[in-house]
């Protein structure tokens, strides 16, 4: 009998707000996605993901952070401790870490001015590098999402940052190259 994958995806509301199970229909697909959620949060609730004993997890997080006005320094650290606790407590999992999305400035008016695409984009690089450090996989969803002037298209959001059916086709898209080298190995 062969074991059948379980996959992980953590993150925020922009994970939780989609079907998942849809991307990988040949394994277990758990959303732990939760409204609101930011790498502080997600970091002291990985005993549920730790439980299901993930064989992938896909990690999505931060722009509560940015809303939060966390700078993008911070919010790497935060995501830094999860892949630590990760490593530590599931070492069997591989992790991917997914980047921030962009935004739509003329939809999302966040009167705080904390979420923008510059420090969207800020925050990316910084985890980039760290992932590459850490020698991680990374999944852009940035490039993917965003139109010709780096912004989030209006047929992809209604409130300028949650996403909309067309967005998460495109983000599912994307999770289908890294599924299919998983399900080889």
């Amino acid at each position: 009998m062969t074991h059948q994958k379980v996959i992980v995806m953590l993150g925020d509301s922009l994970t939780e707000y989609n079907r998942w199970d849809e991307a990988a229909p040949e394994a277990k697909v758990i959303n732990q996605g939760l409204s609101g959620d930011t790498t502080g949060g997600l970091f002291y609730r990985l005993n549920l993901t730790v439980h299901n004993r993930p064989d992938l997890i896909f990690l999505q997080i931060g722009i509560n952070d940015l809303s939060q006005g966390r700078t993008p320094e911070e919010i790497v650290a935060g995501h830094r401790r999860i892949w630590n606790a990760l490593a530590e407590r599931a070492p069997q999992a591989q992790l991917v870490v997914c980047s921030l999305a962009p935004i739509s400035d003329e939809k999302f008016n966040w009167s705080s001015g904390t979420i923008s695409n510059n420090r969207v984009r800020a925050t990316n690089d910084l985890l980039l590098e760290a992932v590459r450090q850490a020698s991680l996989k990374y999944l852009d969803l940035y490039k993917p999402l965003s139109d010709e002037s780096g912004t989030l298209p209006d047929e992809f959001t209604d409130d300028g940052v949650h996403l909309a059916a067309p967005a998460y086709e495109v983000w599912v898209a994307t999770l289908k190259s890294f599924l299919a080298a998983f399900f080889k190995s």
